[in-house]
């Protein structure tokens, strides 16, 4: 998604870091808007900053109202992640910072979590099946739902042959439709784990769907674009994001700062 940090209002909120005495830098051309340094002295609130964010430099990142979604959220604190810098996300006001909050702890990164089984957020990325191709299911997204289960205890398609997490399912409307072992099996599930998978023929340039549990072993329909695909009813089913899959240790230190209390907040718990 494209950062939205170009504008006066991320340019006002990096003033106002400035402001507190954070000594700021150009960010690099693919990363955060500004590397930031928290200051060196000053009041109890800026040492109680500094107790967090002090690890090393600090990625700056302004969020615009339409970038607080998990996507877009969760991106950034990986890309800090991976450079070894923690984070510090500005907002203009408390409902954002409300919204990054809520994304990034208690569950973090996760939508909810109830006995340590974790709700998953959708991500970006599709599901490649073991076959060729990629997960596909007859319905909305918007009706699509990620969560990890200790149902059904018998074995399923790909189940790993040693110490395996919980069974991980996706529902359409409360109803599950697809099992899959545990998360680590989402890298490349068998094709009879979705109802349905597609696939992009190199010679005729079209996409074809192709129904994994029962019916004909050739495709059932074709399309000229995953577009298509999806004005035909069928949506590609999303990668759920799993943050064990996006970072090997702990988590950088979040922290978020918005105009309208005008205090930075340390997002807890840390993974």
């Amino acid at each position: 998604m494209e950062r939205s940090r170009t504008d006066a209002t991320a340019a006002g909120l990096l003033s106002a870091i400035a402001d507190r005495g954070w000594t700021l830098e150009d960010g690099p051309r693919r990363g955060p808007a500004a590397i930031g340094r928290p200051p060196t002295g000053g009041s109890t609130a800026v040492s109680e900053e500094r107790s967090t964010l002090t690890t090393g430099p600090v990625a700056i990142e302004p969020v615009a109202p339409a970038d607080a979604d998990p996507t877009t959220i969760i991106s950034r604190v990986v890309h800090a992640d991976r450079h070894d810098r923690n984070i510090l996300f500005l907002t203009g006001s408390d409902e954002v910072a409300e919204q990054i909050e809520a994304i990034v702890s208690d569950p973090p990164l996760v939508r909810s979590s109830r006995s340590g089984l974790r709700t998953f957020y959708a991500g970006p990325d599709r599901i490649p099946i073991e076959a060729g191709g990629y997960a596909l299911v007859k319905s909305p997204q918007e009706s699509l739902r990620w969560r990890e289960t200790r149902t059904p205890a018998g074995p399923v398609a790909g189940d790993p042959t040693g110490t395996r997490g919980p069974r991980v399912v996706i529902e359409i409307d409360d109803t599950v439709r697809a099992v899959v072992a545990d998360a680590n099996a989402l890298a490349s599930p068998p094709p009879e784990a979705f109802p349905y998978r597609y696939q992009r023929d190199p010679d005729t340039k079209r996409f074809y769907v192709f129904s994994t549990r029962d019916g004909p072993t050739g495709p059932i329909e074709d399309y000229p674009g995953v577009k298509a695909i999806r004005a035909g009813g069928y949506t590609p089913v999303p990668m759920p994001i799993v943050p064990e899959h996006l970072f090997e240790g702990e988590t950088p230190a979040i922290g978020i700062y918005s105009i309208e209390r005008d205090r930075i907040t340390i997002a807890e718990p840390r993974t």
